[in-house]
């Protein structure tokens, strides 16, 4: 025998209700935000530091110095992009905590920003990386 089985009982409707967060809730997701934000200004300076690095090794002659600063731009890529995790990481448990449509999204939206920052750097230290391969093997 069938039975169709609906929202009738107080079980089935106690598990879709959830309750609204609570003032301590809120105050983690508030945290949470604000170690984003923190994490993704480190981000931001870590990729700074990089591209510095990146611009150093054009007017530098000495091919040894030249794989040390390309070394030094790939870890700084390397931290911003582990900063921009972390980053997107706290946005996305924020909005979990804040599921007000606003304050949800907004924290959707700077977890999107902070994981395409994270996938740019990840890829200019792949590139950095490559271009070092490939000049190594010319050397040889």
């Amino acid at each position: 025998m069938v039975q169709e089985i609906g929202l009738e009982t107080p079980g089935e409707q106690a598990a879709l209700y959830s309750a609204p967060p609570s003032r301590e809730d809120l105050g983690l997701a508030a945290a949470l935000v604000a170690d984003a934000e923190q994490n993704a200004a480190d981000g931001r300076e870590q990729e700074r530091l990089a591209v510095m690095a990146r611009n150093l090794v054009v007017g530098v002659d000495n091919e040894q110095s030249r794989d040390e600063l390309n070394q030094i731009a790939v870890w700084h890529y390397e931290q911003s992009a582990a900063c921009f995790r972390r980053a997107v990481v706290g946005y996305e448990s924020a909005a979990k905590i804040r599921r007000d449509e606003n304050k949800g999204r907004q924290c959707l939206e700077k977890a999107a920003r902070a994981e395409k920052a994270a996938v740019l750097a990840e890829l200019a230290a792949i590139e950095l990386k490559g271009a070092a391969e490939r000049a190594e093997r010319r050397r040889e």
